[in-house]
C-alpha cells in the first residue's frame, strides 16, 4: 500500500508538469527569473558593507591542525589570476588541488551585464575605500574613493564592467625594456590569444584566435550613442580602430568577456569548465587567515582559513599560490610575517622576510569629465520584454555593460607619438540614474551630487570619463590591525606627482 501511496504521491506531482503548456512554462521561468533579480535588487539596497572581526578563542586550531588535508598546490583566491592557475595546475591528473576564495559563487541573477551596478553593493565586493586624499576623491564622502574589488568565484571579473582591454604594445614592451625578460608585447601575444575565442565581427588574426576558455565578442545592444560618438571621433581625424589590434590610437567599439551576452567570468570559464576534475577542489567561502611559513627554512607549507565560521588547515607539498589580488594579496602576506619589518612590529607580527610589500600600488584614476544630456527621457522598454529578450538570444537593454564607446588619444604631454596616453570611456546615462547609482559607483558626496546631476535624473544623456592609463602616482597598502578579517589600510597617494599633474 505504502508503494501504492509513493506511486499515486509522484503522479500527482507529474500531472501540473505534464498538463502545463509550453508557454505556462515559458511565463513561470521569466516569472522566477524576475523574481530573483528583484532579490539581488533587494539585497543591494540592504546591504552595508563593512569589515569582520577574528576572535581566536572561537576556533579549535588543535583540531584544525589534526584534521589537516594534504594538496599538491594551494591557489589563494578564485579571481583573474587564480582560476587560471588553478585550471592549468588541474590539467596534470596526479596533482592535487585547492583553490580557496573567500567570497560566494556567482548568482544565476547576476548574469545580466546591466545588474553590474547593483552588484557593487553586495557581498560580492570587499566594500573597500581609499584613505581621505589631499588631491583626488574631493568629490567622495570623507575624500575617500571606492576600491571595488571583487568578493567572489571570479574575483573582479564578477562585477566589473567586463570590458577587454589588453593595453597598449608599448606597455609591454617597456617592462622587458626594464630587464622583465619575456615580457615584451610578441612574447606575450601567444598566451593572450590562447585564453581567447574571440566571436568580434572582424578582427585581425594576428592578434586574435578562438577556440579559447574566455569567449570576447562586440556589445550585443545596438547603441546609437556608439555609432555618434564614433562617428564624431572621425571626424576629428581619428580612426576608428580594433580595441586590442595593431592601431594603438583612435576611437573603438569595446570588447566584451560576456558570451552571448551574458557576464562571463573568469570563474566560469576556467573554473566551470574543470569541475568535474577529481584532483580540483573548490572551496568557496574561505577565507585565507595566514600562511603557514617555517621561520628557519621560510618555507610555506601551508595555510589557515576559516570556513563558515569554523577554522581548518590545508597543508602544501609543492606550492603555495597567492593569487588574492593588488589588495588582499599584499595583506595576506603581511599577516604571515612577510613585509616591512617595522610596520609589522608595530602591530605585534613576527617579521619572518623584511621585505617591501604593500609598496607601488598603481590605480587607473578616473576624472567623471563631461556629462551630456539630451532633452529627451531615459525610456528602456517593456520590463518583461526586456528580460525576455535577454533570455532568449542575450540581447537588448539588459545586455549593456555600461560603457558604450571607447577611444585611446595621445595629448601633446605624451613622448611617443604611437602611444596613447589618454583614456575616454562613453558610459550612458551615467550620472542622470539617480544618485544610488552614483553611490555605489562613485561614492559620490549627496551635496555635491544634487547641486551638479539631481537635476538632470532621468534625461538621455552620457558622461566621457577620462582616465589615466599610465599613473606615476604611487601608494602603499598597509594592516590597519593584525586582526585577518579587519580591512588594510589603502592609500593610493592619487594625483601625487608633479611631473604627471
Amino acid at each position: 500500500k505504502m508503494l501504492q501511496i509513493t506511486n499515486l504521491l509522484a503522479v500527482c506531482l507529474l500531472i501540473p508538469v505534464i498538463f502545463s503548456s509550453p508557454f505556462e512554462l515559458t511565463e513561470k521561468y521569466v516569472k522566477d527569473f524576475q523574481d530573483g533579480i528583484d532579490r539581488l535588487v533587494e539585497v543591494s539596497d540592504k546591504t552595508i558593507l563593512q569589515e569582520e572581526s577574528y576572535k581566536p578563542e572561537n576556533y579549535d586550531e588543535e583540531a584544525a591542525l589534526k584534521d589537516a588535508e594534504e594538496f599538491d598546490f594551494i591557489v589563494i583566491g578564485a579571481g583573474s589570476s587564480g582560476a587560471v592557475v588553478a585550471n592549468r595546475l588541474s590539467e596534470v591528473p596526479e596533482w592535487k588541488v585547492l583553490v580557496l576564495e573567500a567570497g560566494a559563487p556567482e548568482s544565476l541573477y547576476a548574469q545580466p551585464p546591466s545588474m553590474r551596478n547593483i552588484l557593487l553593493n553586495t557581498p560580492y565586493n570587499w566594500g573597500y575605500k581609499s584613505e581621505p586624499q589631499e588631491k583626488a576623491c574631493q568629490g567622495a564622502n570623507d575624500d575617500r574613493c571606492n576600491i571595488n574589488t571583487g568578493r567572489a568565484l571570479g574575483g573582479s571579473s564578477a562585477i566589473s564592467k567586463m570590458i577587454y582591454t589588453r593595453g597598449s604594445g608599448k606597455d609591454y614592451d617597456t617592462w622587458a625594456d626594464l630587464g622583465n625578460d619575456g615580457w615584451c608585447y610578441k612574447d606575450v601575444l601567444p598566451y593572450f590569444k590562447k585564453s581567447e575565442d574571440a566571436h568580434l565581427h572582424k578582427f585581425d588574426r594576428k592578434y586574435h584566435s578562438q577556440g579559447g576558455p574566455l569567449n570576447v565578442e562586440e556589445p550585443q545592444h545596438n547603441s546609437k550613442l556608439r555609432e555618434a560618438f564614433l562617428q564624431a571621433g572621425q571626424e576629428l581625424g581619428y580612426k576608428v580602430i580594433e580595441a586590442n589590434g595593431e592601431e594603438p590610437i583612435g576611437v573603438a567599439t569595446p570588447q566584451l568577456v560576456t558570451k552571448g551576452g551574458r557576464r562571463s567570468s573568469v570563474s566560469r570559464a576556467y573554473l566551470e569548465t574543470a569541475k568535474s576534475r577529481k584532483n580540483l577542489s573548490v572551496r568557496p567561502f574561505s577565507q585565507v587567515t595566514q600562511i603557514l611559513i617555517a621561520p628557519h627554512t621560510k618555507e610555506a607549507n601551508g595555510v589557515k582559513y576559516v570556513h563558515k565560521g569554523k577554522l581548518f588547515i590545508a597543508k602544501s607539498k609543492k606550492e603555495i599560490i597567492v593569487s588574492a589580488g593588488a589588495i588582499n594579496s599584499p595583506q595576506l602576506l603581511m599577516l604571515s610575517g612577510i613585509g616591512p619589518k617595522e610596520h609589522l612590529e608595530s602591530l605585534g607580527l613576527e617579521c619572518i622576510q623584511d621585505l617591501a610589500v604593500g609598496n607601488n600600488l598603481k590605480d587607473h584614476v578616473v576624472f567623471l569629465g563631461m556629462n551630456l544630456v539630451s532633452n529627451e527621457t531615459i525610456s528602456e522598454g517593456d520590463q518583461k520584454e526586456n528580460l525576455i529578450s535577454w533570455l532568449k538570444d542575450g540581447k537588448g537593454p539588459l545586455s549593456q555593460t555600461g560603457v558604450e564607446a571607447l577611444a585611446f588619444l595621445k595629448t601633446d604631454a605624451s613622448k611617443d607619438a604611437k602611444h596613447p596616453d589618454i583614456k575616454f570611456i562613453v558610459v550612458p546615462h551615467a550620472m542622470n540614474l539617480g544618485y544610488d547609482y552614483a553611490k555605489r559607483e562613485y561614492n559620490i558626496r549627496k551635496e555635491l551630487y544634487d547641486s551638479i546631476w539631481a537635476a538632470n535624473e532621468g534625461k538621455l544623456g552620457c558622461s566621457i570619463f577620462v582616465v589615466l592609463p599610465h599613473p606615476k602616482s604611487t601608494g602603499t597598502v598597509r594592516l590597519h590591525t593584525k586582526d585577518p578579517l579587519n580591512y588594510p589600510i589603502i592609500n593610493g597617494n592619487y594625483l601625487t606627482d608633479e611631473e604627471q599633474v
